[in-house]
């Protein structure tokens, strides 16, 4: 991702999807990165709703990330930080909501209400 070339497509597109093999190995699919992933223009284009739902996700998954280490080896205790514990809680359900089949097709309205459900624990 640092070499010269792919820095610098980074630099023309709005955006760039990053592949993990980790997650395919899990049975992701598609296996995209959403921490690693970018677009520069998701805030022009999406409504105030739907970014505040977007940003919600990205931050429980960063928290999650971020203690990964500690929460599998089981060095985590629940209760010490409740934003790891919301983030715990939160993990297997954008897991889930993140995978697709391969010929499964969504609207953006029903990927964003699924988002708020998710969220507001529905």
């Amino acid at each position: 991702m640092n070499e010269p070339i792919a820095d610098t497509v980074r630099g023309i597109l709005d955006g760039h999807f990053i592949m993990d093999r980790k997650l395919a190995e899990r049975g992701q699919f598609p296996a995209i990165n959403t921490l690693k992933s970018i677009s520069r223009i998701m805030n022009q284009i999406t409504d105030k709703e739907h970014k505040n739902l977007a940003q919600q996700m990205r931050s429980l998954l960063a928290v999650y990330e971020e203690n990964s280490e500690l929460i599998q080896i089981g060095a985590y205790k629940r209760g010490t930080d409740p934003e790891i514990d919301r983030a715990i809680n939160f993990y297997p359900k954008i897991q889930s909501f993140l995978k697709q089949e391969i010929f499964e097709t969504i609207s953006l309205e029903d990927s964003i209400n699924k988002m708020k459900a998710l969220l507001n624990g529905g």
